[in-house]
């Protein structure tokens, strides 16, 4: 008698990084209660926090199966905590759930969905709406570029992404996990921890397409104090730039790519670098001025 294949749908864990998190505790719980994808493995870690969002979160997942707990005894900063929970993951997908943003019920589904029928895509992601804490909009994302399914990709694609885009987005995507083993892909460290995710997903453009649902959505929160309000607090000074040329260059070295197409492309990431550090120079309000010319420019021409 032939073998009974497996209808199982494949298993994605979900990170959830836990940082003085009882203030978002309802939105956790929301969350991770709310996925209708049924074959889940849940990672709640918290990083050495100093509330007790953990153990509240251990009593209410106590008898679920999913989720596995970890408290580490030390604060390992975000980057750390985070290459430490996706090496702690076993699906075959994963996927970040910081825990102040959140998500539809059917987020995980359909992303996973796009992946089992695109086999060559690294990663699936939405569109992202933004509010800051008390439930105000916020125009991070109003300026998005289109996104075309039609995207001839390349790694010179993923240049300009870095250039003219905001991949912090696809960052609350879903990614292949056995890609990230293959390639030793972690989140690489930065001065001040900032613009970590967007040289991370950089890396995974580099290694292939992404697909993309438009009738998605996520949503995340920009308060002081969180990861998002760093970056803007520190800016970019001239030894910072370099530093984040360094960590582009490593990806870039860490691909698959020919030698004359990652020489080619350092060009790409010598030119992010100049572009960000002219920038920072210019007066405020012409900097403002030209920021909403670059953005409308962008917004007419798509991601093509």
């Amino acid at each position: 008698m032939a073998e009974q294949q497996s209808t199982a749908p494949p298993l994605v864990t979900v990170g959830v990084p836990l940082f003085n998190s009882a203030r978002f505790l309802d939105n956790i719980v929301t969350n991770l209660q709310g996925f209708d994808y049924p074959n889940l493995e849940i990672i709640l870690s918290d990083d050495c926090s100093t509330d007790d969002c953990i153990d509240i979160l251990r009593e209410s997942f106590n008898n679920d199966l999913r989720v596995t707990f970890f408290r580490q005894q030390k604060n390992l900063g975000w980057i750390q905590h985070y290459n430490f929970i996706l090496s702690h993951a076993y699906g075959k997908y994963f996927m970040w759930m910081p825990h102040d943003d959140s998500y539809p019920y059917n987020y995980v589904s359909r992303l996973v969905g796009l992946l089992e029928e695109q086999p060559n895509a690294v990663l699936a992601f939405s569109r992202m709406r933004g509010f800051d804490v008390d439930g105000n909009p916020k125009d991070m994302c109003r300026w998005l570029p289109s996104w075309s399914e039609n995207l001839h990709w390349s790694p010179f694609l993923a240049v300009k992404l870095l250039l003219f885009w905001q991949l912090w987005i696809p960052f609350r995507g879903v990614v292949r996990r056995d890609m990230i083993d293959r390639a030793n892909q972690y989140i690489r460290p930065t001065k001040h921890s900032t613009f970590a995710d967007i040289f991370w997903v950089f890396s995974l453009a580099l290694r292939g397409p992404f697909a993309y649902v438009d009738d998605l959505s996520c949503v995340k929160y920009r308060y002081p104090g969180s990861v998002s309000d760093g970056c803007e607090r520190y800016g970019l000074s001239l030894a910072r730039a370099v530093e984040h040329r360094k960590v582009l260059l490593a990806y870039l070295c860490a691909s698959d790519l020919s030698w004359s197409s990652r020489r080619l492309l350092s060009f790409g990431v010598h030119l992010y670098m100049m572009t960000e550090l002219t920038y920072r120079f210019l007066p405020k309000n012409f900097r403002r001025r030209l920021k909403d010319r670059i953005r409308e420019r962008i917004l007419s021409l798509g991601v093509s």
